[in-house]
């Protein structure tokens, strides 16, 4: 039994993947303090401009080529036909990259699109989204081969890479903003560069057009293009707003704190992974007893980390003095909301699940879309009220009324014993 375990393709696997999430969060995690020495909010906030420019970017070329990608790996006959699909993709892909171009810089001609950064800055936000995409669909492939060992060294060159470019040109060259961004430029352009001679040199990549596959595409990332816009509104809005209304250094601020806040999300997720098989085993088997027993879980879990998101901020409170620059202090206020809201998003995590077990995903794409257009008013109202910390209290609000309305949802769509351990207090 115990080698049998040993050998599992599957244990080894999930233990890789494990310890890349905690070697690239961790790796982030440690860099912030360090280079809060080097960098001014100023430049924090050029650097989250430019992440927030290179995530939207990323979406609209990619419009969710990686996921039909996955979604197709298993459906298709044999490697060939992954490999014109790859192909295809990659056809996608280069369209849509010229006609984004194309749009974005006509756009910023006639003033018709606010972006703080240069013509030159904006070609190079442009192209790095399209080679990290093709990162993504490299790691993709690689994971559906099984292949985690591969896809492990793959991301933690790039992370390296990244990180090291950032050190250099940051701390001994003294680049500022410019030095960071171009971490992030030359390890997703390098990586994506190889990840196209490796898919091609593996005959994973073939070049021919195939109308079928081109339309499947379309059709899948055309269709999820708004709910993916809705995401990218909930964690990228604060930022563009703050930029506009206050300016680039109080944005720097509020995403140095931001990260910090967010790390609730990270645990929140890790433990979603492990809960969501066996809480999809369990309502299987269609036990009262079994369910109860879930729904005990869940209201533990809402206890908890709701706890621990206030120690985990208070401690961070009063030890940043410690170990970050004094000219970012004013970020820790911003921890305990965003924590807050994290801890919410989490508790919005557990009750999802019944309406992706009995795939209502729909309720969730609304859902979506309708609080990150309330988010982006409220942060709007509130930025222009309170400042910055009024964008981290949206954050709660938004956060908190998701939840609610999620599993006032999936009470709807499948039946627990939510009620029943008040109603057994009561009596």
């Amino acid at each position: 039994m115990l080698k049998r375990i040993k050998n599992s393709l599957f244990l080894k696997n999930t233990f890789i993947y494990t310890f890349l999430q905690i070697f690239n969060k961790g790796v982030s995690f440690l860099l912030l303090p360090i280079l809060t020495y080097y960098l001014s909010p100023i430049d924090y906030g050029i650097i989250s401009n430019f992440n927030v420019l290179l995530g939207v970017f990323a979406i609209f070329i990619s419009i969710s080529v990686p996921g039909a990608i996955t979604i197709n790996f298993f459906k298709l006959r044999n490697n060939e036909q992954i490999a014109y699909y790859l192909g295809n993709s990659f056809i996608v892909l280069f369209i849509n990259f010229i006609v984004v171009c194309s749009l974005v810089f006509f756009l910023k001609k006639l003033n018709m699109i606010n972006i703080k950064f240069t013509y030159f800055w904006i070609s190079i936000i442009l192209i790095t989204a399209f080679f990290e995409i093709l990162s993504q669909i490299f790691l993709i492939i690689f994971r559906n081969l099984e292949k985690a060992k591969i896809f492990a060294i793959f991301e933690i060159s790039k992370t390296l890479l990244n990180i090291f470019i950032t050190l250099i040109l940051v701390i001994y060259f003294n680049l500022h903003w410019v030095g960071r961004v171009s971490g992030i430029i030359f390890a997703n352009i390098l990586f994506g560069v190889i990840s196209l001679y490796i898919l091609y040199k593996i005959n994973f990549f073939k070049i021919k057009i195939m109308k079928k596959y081109i339309i499947d595409i379309y059709k899948f990332g055309l269709s999820l293009l708004p709910h993916n816009i809705a995401l990218w509104l909930r964690t990228s809005i604060d930022i563009i707003l703050i930029t506009n209304l206050i300016n680039v250094s109080s944005a720097g601020i509020y995403s140095f704190g931001y990260t910090f806040g967010a790390m609730i999300g990270i645990i929140a997720h890790s433990f979603n992974n492990a809960f969501v098989p066996y809480l999809y085993k369990k309502l299987e088997e269609k036990n009262f007893n079994e369910n109860l027993k879930i729904i005990k879980i869940t209201y533990l879990y809402f206890i908890l980390i709701l706890i621990f998101a206030i120690l985990y901020s208070l401690l961070l409170y009063f030890s940043f003095p410690y170990f970050i620059n004094s000219n970012f202090l004013e970020s820790r206020n911003i921890i305990i909301w965003i924590a807050l809201a994290y801890a919410f998003n989490g508790m919005y995590l557990m009750v999802v699940n019944y309406i992706f077990y009995e795939k209502k995903t729909f309720y969730i794409s609304v859902t979506t879309i309708i609080m990150s257009l309330l988010q982006v008013l409220i942060s709007y109202l509130f930025i222009k009220e309170f400042g910055i910390i009024g964008a981290a209290y949206a954050n709660v609000i938004v956060y908190l009324f998701t939840f609610l309305i999620i599993w006032k949802i999936s009470t709807k769509v499948y039946s627990m014993p939510w009620s029943y351990f008040f109603t057994k207090v009561k009596n």
